[in-house]
């Protein structure tokens, strides 16, 4: 059953325009027809004259009509091409909407991947070194200390030969989650810096105050209790911290890299020093 919404637009004044010029056509043919049907008697001059006006007349009517009628249908269908056209434009946006979404997530997914680790979802390396100048000349504007902690885990390749790679990056995972938790001031930043390393970015922290956010990592990596039966060290996981500490000024040469290398150094002597411990 049709409905009215199914019909075309201007369906009704369409049918009613037809029916109009269908009524003048038929007068028009009644009056010819009459006309012919006459006697040839004569009749009064004014008859003629009359009947050429009337039919003339009907003429223009329909002439009218058909001018009316052929705009009429101008603009019907003008106002159906708008009427797509509109569609059409609506479709391509949605689309266009669709597709620009799918490319920002692909962005955001591909700026995740430069700048990520994707076994800890941690900062990577690179990230790590662009927050790491970043943070250095502010606080060489400020004169106020920078610190680097570097984590390093202990006998981890033993871990990854005891349990496999799937455990090890499982191992990795928890250590850098315990570590997102402790290290959550603004300007701070944790990251994996390589293999079984990770970093830590303290901003405006002395070497006191690094100490003392070193030894809670040591601690919260033990308490962890993750079992490592090759441990030469403890029954379970247990890390060796590293740390440097820095006032940037414009007559030192130190650089930033610099505080990374000192920490990773210290990092080493605390392996030395029989690991699970804190050397600055």
């Amino acid at each position: 059953m049709r409905t009215l919404a199914a019909r075309r637009p201007g369906a009704g004044l369409w049918r009613a325009w037809v029916l109009t010029l269908c009524l003048g056509l038929a007068l028009t043919a009644t009056s010819l027809g009459a006309t012919g049907r006459q006697p040839a008697a004569p009749s009064p001059a004014v008859e003629p004259e009359a009947r050429a006006w009337y039919e003339r007349g009907m003429l223009t009517l329909l002439v009218a009509l058909g001018g009316v009628g052929g705009i009429w249908l101008a603009l019907a269908r003008q106002q159906t091409l708008v009427n797509t056209l509109r569609a059409r434009v609506r479709e391509l946006s949605t689309q266009l909407e669709g597709r620009s979404e799918a490319l920002e997530h692909a962005e955001t997914t591909l700026e995740q991947l430069a700048t990520h680790d994707s076994v800890t979802g941690l900062p990577n390396h690179g990230y790590f070194q662009d927050m790491l100048r970043a943070e250095w000349r502010r606080a060489l504007r400020e004169a106020s200390p920078i610190s680097v902690i570097v984590i390093d885990i202990d006998h981890f390749t033993e871990y990854n030969e005891e349990f496999g790679h799937q455990d090890g990056d499982d191992c990795l995972t928890k250590i850098g989650a315990t570590l997102s938790e402790l290290i959550s001031r603004p300007g701070d930043l944790v990251a994996r810096y390589s293999g079984e390393k990770f970093a830590v970015l303290l901003a405006r922290t002395d070497q006191q105050g690094a100490f003392r956010v070193a030894y809670k990592i040591r601690a919260a990596v033990e308490a962890l209790e993750l079992p490592h039966p090759r441990s030469l060290t403890s029954q379970h996981v247990t890390v060796s911290v590293g740390l440097a500490s820095a006032t940037p000024a414009l007559d030192s040469s130190w650089e930033e890299l610099e505080l990374v290398v000192a920490a990773k150094r210290a990092a080493e002597e605390a392996k030395t020093q029989g690991r699970n411990t804190v050397v600055s």
